[in-house]
């Protein structure tokens, strides 16, 4: 008689070597939808039961909390160590921050679009050749070979102050400029 194969169970736990990194460890059979799942979250799997997350912006708990919530919403039963809720909980600051004039959810959404350009960066799926100040963003120029087509900015334009009246609001230079359609003659 075949032996029932064993729930899946997701122990989120803080990674010994690094503080606010976040392991993922899997039991019982694993499936697609927690590896994808934990992959959309930002987890990458170090083996086929352990899975990692590390982000530039030191936000994993509060990524490993929706993982979590999304993870239950499918049925598969997640435990979150006592070390990762503490994190979890804490408020925090972030001393000197360039955009003090943002919430706490518009730091995390800017910090989450620098985390997708670095991970692009990382796997080979953006290419920078060129980088320039344009007044208040510093903006990136991908590589024709990436599937970016346009100077990508740090910051969103919803996150940035109102520019000051200054000689540092000028245009970018000319090579960062988006190239307008030409049209035909009337």
């Amino acid at each position: 008689m075949p032996h029932p194969e064993a729930d899946p169970h997701i122990r989120l736990d803080l990674y010994q070597d690094r503080s606010s990194a976040v392991t993922a460890t899997i039991t019982g059979t694993p499936t697609r939808t927690i590896y994808a799942l934990l992959t959309i979250h930002g987890f990458e799997s170090l083996d086929e039961q352990t899975m990692v997350m590390a982000r530039i912006d030191r936000e994993e708990p509060h990524y490993a909390e929706q993982a979590a919530r999304a993870l239950r919403a499918e049925n598969i039963t997640v435990d979150i160590t006592p070390e990762l809720r503490d994190e979890i909980d804490t408020e925090w600051t972030w001393a000197n921050y360039p955009m003090p004039w943002c919430s706490r959810e518009e730091i995390r959404e800017v910090s989450n679009d620098a985390q997708k350009i670095y991970d692009d960066i990382r796997h080979g799926r953006l290419i920078i050749h060129a980088h320039a100040l344009d007044g208040w963003t510093t903006v990136l120029k991908p590589s024709p070979s990436s599937n970016v087509s346009t100077a990508t900015p740090y910051a969103p334009a919803r996150h940035r102050p109102p520019a000051p009246n200054t000689k540092l609001n000028r245009r970018a230079p000319r090579y960062l400029e988006r190239p307008t359609p030409s049209r035909p003659p009337r």
